[in-house]
């Protein structure tokens, strides 16, 4: 993929759009787009009813800088979608995960799990949070068919575009807000067809890679895996800027640097991932009226401190599109 990811988009159900992509194969299937994606999710998803147990290793690396804090280990054995054991490990996290007749049970080190992790993990499992709904969708679309073919559809809602690849109708390309997803490389596993390669690059120049190392069936039960449950499951709230302004402690005004063209006002947009403890852990790119300020507005907001934010009486992690507004000096 060559987008940047985390974008914001207002979508709706009155407003899909559809469109294919120029293909030598000028035969495909017309059917309606919820079955499209139905099919797609058993084709090609593993956390699905269809799906026979297995065992898993992938790895994750910035191809563009090998070195860099975005990596890690992944391992899950799943005999069913209400049993399965998973083990992810990134920069200063170990996060297990075992559900059990369809409780699930966590245990980690390390208080936050980084949305790039997050994303990668998901593009392997569970893509598509929402298909049950997006599978009731009605409107008709054409797919081309072909191994060099591409149909996407566009603004349905939580996603800004969902593209199938021509041979097996699988995903292709999952956008989102935040979120953005390629997958490459498809192999047969049984009936399926799972990417053994998964991308996404959430700013530019910072492109990462999700690769199955293995995939093979799933040889008796699965391991033994002593989970001691931490209280608070690890997950994100997606909170309004409204509501955390009130949280923020550090100063929101920026001493802006000069800009070379353009207007001297406008908005910077990010997005920011806010550990249990209120320190910004992560600041994506999420559009700008300037881009000559988006680095200097991440690196700032970097620094910035809020009072944790509470469910249930216990402090979770947040992520939040936030907008700065700036006034600046225009230099020739």
């Amino acid at each position: 993929m060559t987008r940047t990811i985390f974008v914001a988009y207002a979508l709706c159900f009155s407003c899909v759009s559809i469109s294919h992509s120029q293909s030598v194969f000028p035969g495909g299937v017309s059917k309606p787009l919820g079955e499209l994606i139905a099919n797609a999710e058993e084709t090609t998803v593993l956390h699905e009813a269809h799906t026979p147990p297995y065992h898993l290793k992938a790895s994750i690396v910035e191809t563009t800088n090998p070195r860099s804090e975005y990596h890690g280990e992944v391992e899950e054995f799943f005999q069913s979608e209400k049993a399965w054991q998973r083990t992810l490990t990134v920069p200063g996290l170990k996060w297990k995960q075992e559900m059990t007749e369809g409780k699930l049970s966590e245990e980690y080190s390390g208080d936050y799990a980084p949305l790039w992790a997050r994303e990668l993990l998901a593009g392997i499992t569970n893509p598509l949070p929402e298909h049950s709904a997006l599978e009731r969708l009605r409107q008709p679309m054409q797919a081309f068919k072909g191994n060099a073919a591409r149909s996407c559809i566009r603004n349905i809602p939580e996603y800004l575009e969902i593209c199938f690849e021509g041979e097996h109708l699988g995903f292709k390309e999952i956008l989102s807000s935040p979120g953005g997803l390629g997958f490459e490389d498809f192999q047969p596993f049984h009936k399926k067809w799972v990417a053994r390669r998964v991308f996404s690059n959430p700013e530019s120049g910072t492109n990462l890679l999700l690769t199955v190392t293995e995939l093979s069936d799933l040889k008796g039960a699965a391991q033994d895996m002593i989970v001691k449950p931490d209280p608070v499951p690890l997950i994100v709230v997606q909170v309004s800027q409204n509501v955390m302004q009130s949280f923020l402690k550090s100063d929101p005004n920026l001493n802006w640097p000069a800009i070379h063209g353009g207007s001297p006002t406008g908005l910077v947009h990010v997005f920011l991932g806010i550990g249990p403890d209120g320190r910004v852990r992560e600041a994506w790119p999420d559009g700008n009226d300037h881009p000559d300020l988006e680095d200097f507005a991440r690196q700032q907001v970097k620094s910035w401190q809020f009072t944790p934010y509470l469910l249930n009486g216990y402090p979770v992690a947040v992520s939040i599109h936030w907008s700065l507004p700036f006034q600046t000096t225009v230099t020739p």
